[in-house]
């Protein structure tokens, strides 16, 4: 008989490295490419950190807003919430020097380390040129379910 799950009503984030933790097993680091008739290369390239989560933890991603000072919460899908962080300047000058300073752990930190990889070729205006791009989306296309682990 299934029983409901106890509310864990969290007040604070403990420290960094129970966030690092957290990320290392219930984030995702993206690079979405899309088409854009704004850039001249007609593609757009984007970095997001995203934490998806049942509707009951959304306080939890709350405070990881609250908590890095980056980021929002918005609905997900029927039952879940997701925290993203989209904002290049957050990314790079609050995200990545916090999973440097306290590490992601298992296969994630390999997306991480491409998702740095990938900032740091769209702060040297790399993702503006084709061969940059093309550098981006093999980056990109042995990320998260793609990885392929020997």
């Amino acid at each position: 008989v299934p029983i409901q799950r106890p509310t864990i009503n969290t007040i604070n984030i403990p420290d960094f490295n129970w966030l690092s933790g957290f990320v290392s097993g219930e984030g995702n680091f993206f690079v979405d490419i899309f088409k854009s008739d704004s850039n001249k290369i007609g593609y757009q390239v984007k970095l997001r950190l995203s934490i998806v989560q049942h509707s009951r933890d959304r306080k939890l991603l709350e405070l990881i807003v609250k908590h890095l000072d980056a980021g929002i919460v918005n609905i997900h899908s029927e039952n879940a919430f997701v925290y993203k962080i989209t904002k290049l300047v957050d990314l790079t000058k609050k995200i990545i020097p916090l999973f440097e300073k306290y590490p992601i752990h298992g296969v994630k930190q390999l997306d991480f380390l491409d998702f740095c990889e990938v900032a740091k070729l769209i702060s040297e205006g790399k993702h503006l040129t084709t061969d940059g791009l093309n550098l981006i989306r093999t980056i990109k296309n042995r990320m998260n379910t793609k990885r392929k682990i020997d």
